[in-house]
């Protein structure tokens, strides 16, 4: 992780999201820069996420190991 990033994140770990309102923000850690987050394996593991997250809100919950 670059540095200004962990600087950033010891400031402020929500990085502004949470002044806004947002009583649930659950904030995850996921490997990657800003675009290597888009690259194998790092989406995989975002698409998993994602997928685990929507699923909860839309009563589709299954835990996936």
């Amino acid at each position: 992780m670059p540095l200004g990033t962990r600087i950033c994140q010891q400031i402020d770990p929500t990085l502004g999201w949470g002044n806004i309102g947002l009583d649930a923000l659950e904030i995850k850690q996921i490997l990657g820069t800003h675009l290597g987050i888009l690259e194998e394996p790092n989406v995989i593991f975002l698409d998993q996420q994602m997928k685990a997250e929507i699923d909860k809100v839309t009563g589709n919950y299954q835990h996936r190991s």
